[in-house]
């Protein structure tokens, strides 16, 4: 899990379970996105908005093959 991952989590409220429901999606989505460090592109650009741009979409989805 990288740091951008851990950070993402801790604004959260601190467990992966508060970063799924903040997102609307489940548990294991966030589990995958830890594992592979990256968030799929609708869900990174709804983060950036709820994170007032304190984590930015195109950092969050770095490397997808889906490009922002």
């Amino acid at each position: 899990m990288n740091t951008k991952m851990i950070m993402l989590v801790n604004w959260a409220g601190g467990s992966k379970a508060k970063l799924a429901r903040l997102c609307g999606t489940t548990r294991q989505n966030v589990n995958r996105w830890m594992r592979t460090g990256r968030v799929p592109k609708h869900w990174a650009i709804k983060i950036e908005k709820m994170s007032e741009g304190k984590f930015k979409a195109i950092e969050l989805n770095w490397g997808d093959t889906d490009v922002i």
